[in-house]
């Protein structure tokens, strides 16, 4: 018996080592994708707000909303990317425990 917990016991910590390490390169990855989006996502916003200002009042009203549409795209995008690198950074703070009213939560969803 002693011998299964030991075992189960080391199975349970190699698990855990390689849970570890498959975040780390999570995070290594979605940092490092988030950074190279965003220099094109700028361009993208940058040159499609330049034609908009240069060559606006000249463009017919349907191209015009295709440019402002790239430009929300854009930065709705950025947006995702700024989020996702705050989200990768979160695994380095150290947890904070608190007690959270469930009921409270989930009472205003039952009176609907």
């Amino acid at each position: 018996m002693e011998a299964e917990i030991f075992q189960t016991s080391q199975n349970l910590q190699a698990t855990n080592q390689q849970l570890e390490a498959a975040n780390k390169e999570l995070e290594a990855f979605s940092y490092s994708v988030s950074y190279d989006l965003r220099a094109p996502l700028r361009a993208v916003d940058g040159f499609s707000q330049a034609v908009l200002e240069d060559y606006g009042p000249q463009l017919p009203e349907g191209c015009r909303e295709d440019l402002q549409t790239i430009r929300s795209g854009a930065q709705k995008m950025g947006q995702l990317i700024d989020d996702l690198l705050t989200f990768s950074r979160l695994s380095r703070l150290p947890l904070s425990k608190s007690t959270v009213d469930t009921g409270k939560l989930v009472r205003p969803s039952l009176r609907n």
